[in-house]
C-alpha cells in the first residue's frame, strides 16, 4: 500500500469531512448523517465514502474514517451499509481494519447477487480507543 505523506488536511463542511493532498487537491470525502429513529443526535451513520480514482489505495479512506470516529466518539452508535463498488471490488475489508463489526448481510440486495453489508461501532470499540482502555484484571 502506498504509505500517505503528510501535510495533508481534512476540514469539516455540514456533514461532510473532506480531504485534501498536500498540495490542496481536494482528494475525497466521507458524506454522514443522523440517524432518524428518535434517539436525538446519539446515532450517527456514515452515508457515503468517495475517493477520486487517481488517490484510492494511498490510505485517504482510513484516514476519513480515523477521523471521523475520533470527531463522532461521543455517539453511542456509529453505523454504514457497504455499496455495490465496495462489494464488487472487497474493499469493505477496510471497515474491519478500523475496527466496525459486521452485523448482518443482506443478499442479493442488488443487481447479479451482489449483497450489501451492515457494520457497527458501539461507541469506544474501534482500534483508536481501545489503546486508551484500562482492563480491570481483578475477577
Amino acid at each position: 500500500m502506498y504509505k500517505l505523506k503528510k501535510p495533508y488536511s481534512i476540514k469539516k463542511i455540514h456533514n461532510k469531512l473532506v480531504i485534501y493532498t498536500k498540495r490542496g487537491a481536494e482528494a475525497g470525502y466521507l458524506r454522514f448523517h443522523y440517524w432518524d429513529d428518535g434517539s436525538g443526535k446519539r446515532n450517527v451513520e456514515i452515508g457515503y465514502i468517495n475517493i477520486k480514482k487517481k488517490y484510492r489505495r494511498r490510505g485517504y479512506a482510513t484516514l476519513l474514517i480515523k477521523r471521523f470516529l475520533v470527531l463522532y466518539r461521543n455517539k453511542v452508535y456509529i453505523s454504514l451499509w457497504t455499496g455495490e463498488e465496495m462489494e464488487r471490488s472487497g474493499g469493505y475489508t477496510l471497515y474491519e481494519k478500523c475496527g466496525f463489526i459486521q452485523m448482518t448481510v443482506l443478499n442479493d440486495y442488488y443487481d447479479d447477487g451482489i449483497p450489501t453489508r451492515l457494520f457497527i461501532i458501539k461507541n469506544n470499540d474501534s482500534v483508536i480507543f481501545k489503546k486508551k482502555r484500562k482492563i480491570n484484571k481483578e475477577g
